[in-house]
């Protein structure tokens, strides 16, 4: 599952989720999945009550809620340790074209 499949149809991103694992989560439960976890919810918590998984040179977890920040925001040094690290699987997600150059999977 990718972030950019859960922006374009939460419903049914947390669906196959559920499905994935055996939950046993009816259509009411994906919404409420859905609507307690957006992006809304959890940045407006963060900023009321702080998020453990934070970085501590971070002004914030939950920065935009956008697709394809990554490329804007790490270095080229960064981007070339990560697809040399993960270059596979990135291509495997879209996040990688067939040279290994990045590209924005929401795009396509």
């Amino acid at each position: 599952m990718r972030y950019e499949d859960l922006l374009r149809d939460p419903i049914a991103s947390f669906t196959r989720a559920a499905r994935l694992i055996d939950a046993q989560a009816d259509a009411g439960d994906v919404r409420r999945a859905v609507e307690h976890s957006s992006f809304e919810r959890l940045r407006a918590f963060e900023l009321e009550h702080g998020f453990l998984e934070r970085g501590q040179r971070s002004r914030a977890f939950f920065r935009s809620g956008r697709s394809g920040m990554w490329q804007e925001h790490l270095s080229d040094g960064q981007i070339a340790r990560l697809v040399a690290a993960h270059g596979a699987v990135m291509r495997r997600f879209g996040y990688l074209d067939a040279g290994g150059v990045p590209v924005d999977p929401a795009a396509t």
